[in-house]
């Protein structure tokens, strides 16, 4: 495809109203599968008197729910199909790792704020609970980045390898 068949390609898929329609409805839907993930994640750490079972190793169920939760809760928001980090005038997008701190610093603001009002229900507040919310944040977030780093590698690998030609005289 030529740069110019691209190029209005994307004007079209920009002036589109069905396309434009599709994108707002898929961006709806992935902010209302955060919105309830996230009231589920804070509704489970805040239940007056729950009982999780122990695992026979060195970290508790408990533990591991919360790392697997706030991991996966950084897993949604990274996404998120917003244009939260886009200027008005369009065009610009902010670094991929400025986007990837906000997610962080937000995750661990819901988390700690989620550890310090869990004594309202009868909760205990505990800082290694916290510190399995940031360690599943920061390891999916690691996780993406390694996908995305692999990911480009072999997009610049096989496009850089060329296939032979054979001419028969």
């Amino acid at each position: 495809m030529s740069t110019t068949a691209a190029a209005l390609e994307l004007d079209h898929a920009a002036t589109d109203p069905v396309l434009q329609i599709a994108r707002a409805s898929r961006r709806r839907l992935a902010i209302g599968v955060v919105a309830v993930y996230a009231s589920m994640l804070i509704l489970g750490t805040h239940w007056p008197r729950l009982h999780l079972p122990q695992l026979p190793t060195f970290f508790s169920l408990d533990k591991v729910l919360h790392f697997s939760g706030y991991g996966m809760l950084t897993l949604l928001l990274l996404s998120l199909p917003t244009g939260i980090f886009r200027r008005p005038e369009g065009g610009y997008r902010s670094p991929a790792w400025l986007a990837a701190a906000c997610i962080f610093l937000a995750v661990a603001c819901v988390s700690f704020l989620d550890e310090v009002t869990q004594p309202l229900v009868s909760r205990d507040m505990d800082a290694v609970d916290w510190a399995c919310d940031v360690s599943g944040s920061l390891t999916a977030l690691i996780l993406v980045a390694g996908a995305i780093a692999i990911g480009s590698l072999s997009a610049n690998r096989s496009a850089t390898i060329q296939p032979k030609s054979h001419v028969v005289d």
